[in-house]
């Protein structure tokens, strides 16, 4: 959360220092949110329309959640929207509708 919160404030240089523990689930060995350190960089990169890096931060928080969490599930969901979006305003439209395609229902 607090990651989020330097990005929605505009400071970049404390977002991008601020270090991400993850918390660990009792009887578990899945972490919690593995994603949200290159989720949060990936949004504050799409804010400043440097495309490639934001779909880069997106892809590994993407790969993170799937891995955790499976392909389906809710923290692979937030990332592949946005990966389509890039890809959509990149004119890269078979890969932008190909993200998305199976997650419609």
């Amino acid at each position: 959360m607090i990651r989020f919160g330097h990005w929605k404030a505009g400071n970049l240089e404390s977002l991008y220092a601020t270090p991400w523990i993850p918390i660990r689930l009792k009887k578990t060995r899945a972490t919690c949110c593995p994603r949200l350190p290159a989720f949060s960089s990936g949004l504050a990169e799409l804010e400043q329309a440097r495309l490639g890096v934001a779909e880069r931060h997106f892809a590994e928080a993407m790969r993170l959640a799937e891995h955790h969490a499976g392909p389906q599930s809710t923290a692979a969901a937030l990332c592949a929207p946005l990966i389509a979006k890039i890809r959509y305003e990149q004119g890269r439209l078979g890969e932008a509708e190909a993200m998305i395609v199976d997650r419609v229902p």
